[in-house]
Parts: structure tokens; sequence; C-alpha cells
């Protein structure tokens, strides 16, 4: 099987999409982290904190492009959420096919589906969440 690795150039311009606290959700306390993180490994990032659908098209637009995408914010299997709202699996997809990006990640909750739909879509290297779930499996009663 063929090695299909891209590395990323040494000027990595990176999108970040960290939205800002959102109505009715939780703030997220290791986003602030993430965000300084990302800020001190002195790549090329622009940081985008208020991120609606229609701005992220016109981010993705840009040339030349993205060299990867970072979402950190709030989701789950059907999308990300944005700052007017969640971003459709669907949708995003699109959008990152469009643009060309060659690596996406995506730091939310249940980001799995997500990731296995952009990577599907446009090919690119995804990076995701996951998040583990607990399950008690009592122990089987025996008849006598």
């Amino acid at each position: 099987m063929p090695d299909k690795t891209r590395p990323c150039p040494p000027d990595c311009r990176i999108l970040l999409i960290a939205p800002r606290a959102l109505p009715g959700l939780p703030t997220l306390p290791w986003v602030e982290d993430e965000i300084q993180h990302l800020v001190n490994s002195e790549l090329t990032l622009h940081l985008e904190r208020d991120a609606t659908e229609r701005h992220l098209i016109e981010l993705l637009g840009k040339q030349p492009a993205w060299d990867v995408v970072w979402f950190a914010s709030h989701g789950d299997a059907e999308g990300v959420m944005l700052s007017d709202g969640l971003c459709p699996v669907d949708t995003l997809a699109t959008l990152l096919r469009a643009s060309g990006v060659g690596y996406v990640v995506i730091n939310t909750c249940a980001s799995v589906a997500v990731a296995a739909a952009i990577q599907e879509e446009c090919g690119a290297d995804v990076i995701c969440t996951l998040t583990l779930s607990l399950i008690h499996i009592s122990e089987p009663t025996r008849r006598t």
C-alpha cells in the first residue's frame, strides 16, 4: 500500500475555529489552553472566535489554501458548533473539500462520525476526539 502521508510544510498555515461561549452551552475550559499552545507554536495561525457558517465559507475560500483547519468547539455526530449554530457535517465536508485543505483537526465531543465523513468526502487527513462512554455490565445471574 503506498504511503499517503503528506508532510505539513515548514510555513504551515492554520485556521483555528474556536467560538467564544455559545448561548445555552457550557464553556469549554480546555479551549483557551489549546489556543495558547497553538499561539506558542510559532506556526502561522489565524484565530477565529466569531465564525459563522457564512464567515467560514469566506475564510476557506482564501488563497493560498489553509494547510490545517482546526475546530475547538462543541459538536456531535451531526456537526460542529459555530457562532451561529450547528454547521451540519455534510456542509462542513463540502466546504473543506472545496478549500483543498490537507489536514483537519476536530476537537469536539463525539467527533469521530464527523471526522469519518470529512475524510471520506475530501480525502484530508483528519484528527478527532474520541469520547468513551463507560458502560456498566452487570454480572450474569445464575439460575439454580
